[in-house]
């Protein structure tokens, strides 16, 4: 045989499809359209993550989930749900988070409503560190990409945790430095 036989089958067209089953074929291809989107973007996340280095030492990450996350004053969020909103643009910020797993993404709206992504978080990285030493409002909010489990810790617990172990300050120094560099770069791009 022919190899165009073994290419071709019956085709329908919308018209001769149910109302039921155009509206299943919709959902599914929403469905397929909402799933490409997340892979890409969780794509995307790992691309950058691995092309910035870890963005976060694996000292300071392993400090935080053995050490700083079991303190008093500590609040598990376990487990989040998808969009929800951890803190949001001009609230205080007397919080830091550390993410072990899922995704949050670090975004800003515009009067227009329009989102801005900013950043996208991998587990293992601490966030809303930036306003740490102001203590002036968050400048960008957070929501859960994918669900997973968020520590919020205080911000004086956390400053007193890294006081106390003085090579914490460079290991949050060097994320904001990666951050900042990547910020720029895509700004750049």
């Amino acid at each position: 045989g022919d190899h165009r036989d073994l290419l071709s089958f019956p085709t329908r067209r919308s018209s001769d499809l149910s109302l039921n089953g155009r509206r299943r074929r919709r959902k599914t291809c929403e469905k397929s359209k909402v799933a490409e989107r997340l892979h890409f973007m969780l794509s995307f996340c790992a691309v950058s993550h691995i092309m910035l280095e870890n963005h976060m030492s694996a000292a300071l990450s392993k400090l935080i989930r053995e050490e700083l996350v079991h303190l008093d004053g500590v609040r598990k969020h376990a487990p989040t749900r998808r969009a929800m909103s951890l803190y949001a643009a001009e609230s205080p910020s007397d919080t830091v988070f550390y993410l072990e797993s899922g995704f949050v993404k670090i975004l800003r709206r515009g009067k227009d409503g329009k989102e801005v992504l900013i950043n996208i978080i991998p587990p293992g990285q601490i966030f809303g560190e930036l306003e740490l030493h102001t203590g002036g409002p968050r400048l960008s909010a957070a929501e859960v990409m994918q669900e997973g489990v968020v520590y919020e810790i205080p911000r004086d617990l956390f400053i007193g945790f890294c006081d106390a172990r003085p090579e914490m300050w460079r290991h949050v120094a060097e994320l904001s430095i990666n951050r900042q560099r990547e910020l720029e770069q895509k700004i750049a791009w």
